[in-house]
C-alpha cells in the first residue's frame, strides 16, 4: 500500500526530523508544532464575545395597567415577551401601587373573552397586595411567541407591573440551561 501525504490547506507540512543531539532544532520543531495546535483551539476571547452577544439582562420598567371600574387587562407582546430568535428566563415579576384587589400574570392568555368565565392559561404570578415574585433559573421561561399578560380585578389605586429577565438567543439556550 502506498501512503499519500495529506495536508490541510491552512497547515504547513511538518519540518524535517532533527538529528540526535540537535537541541535547537528539536525545540524549534516543538515550538512550531505547539503553534499549530494553538491555532486550531478556540480563542477564549471569541467565546466570551459570543456569550456576551447571546445573553443579556432585560428590564421592563414599571408599566401601568389600564383600569376601568377597578379592573384591567394588559397584553403587550412586544414589551412582555421575547422577540424572534430570543427567549426570556424571567427572574422577577412585580405589581405595585394598589392597596386592594388582585393582580395576576398569565403566560399566553388568549384574549379578554377568557375573563368572563375566569382566565384559562398558565398562571405565573398572583398578588392580593403590592408585591413581587422571584424565580430561579428556568422556573419561568418564555420562548419566542409567548408573553406575559396581566389581569387586575377589584383594584383600589393604580397598578404598575414590571419584569426582570435574562434574554437568550435560540443558539445559546442549551448551554444556558446546563
Amino acid at each position: 500500500m502506498t501512503e499519500i501525504p495529506v495536508f490541510f490547506p491552512e497547515a504547513e507540512p511538518p519540518g524535517p526530523v532533527p538529528e540526535p543531539g540537535d537541541w535547537h532544532a528539536m525545540f524549534t520543531g516543538l515550538h512550531v508544532s505547539l503553534g499549530r495546535i494553538a491555532r486550531n483551539l478556540p480563542d477564549p476571547r471569541r467565546i466570551r464575545l459570543e456569550k456576551a452577544r447571546a445573553v443579556w439582562p432585560v428590564r421592563v420598567d414599571p408599566t401601568p395597567v389600564p383600569l376601568v371600574a377597578g379592573a384591567g387587562f394588559l397584553d403587550l407582546p412586544q414589551m412582555f415577551g421575547p422577540g424572534l430568535g430570543h427567549n426570556w428566563d424571567i427572574h422577577t415579576i412585580s405589581a405595585t401601587g394598589f392597596t386592594a384587589g388582585t393582580v395576576s400574570a398569565w403566560i399566553n392568555l388568549p384574549s379578554l373573552a377568557n375573563l368572563a368565565g375566569g382566565p384559562q392559561g398558565a398562571l405565573r404570578f398572583a398578588a392580593t397586595s403590592a408585591g413581587f415574585a422571584n424565580y430561579g433559573k428556568n422556573q419561568c421561561f418564555l420562548r419566542h411567541g409567548e408573553r406575559l399578560v396581566f389581569v387586575a380585578t377589584g383594584i383600589t389605586g393604580s397598578v404598575l407591573v414590571s419584569v426582570d429577565a435574562t434574554s437568550l438567543t435560540d443558539e445559546y439556550v442549551g448551554e444556558y440551561l446546563v
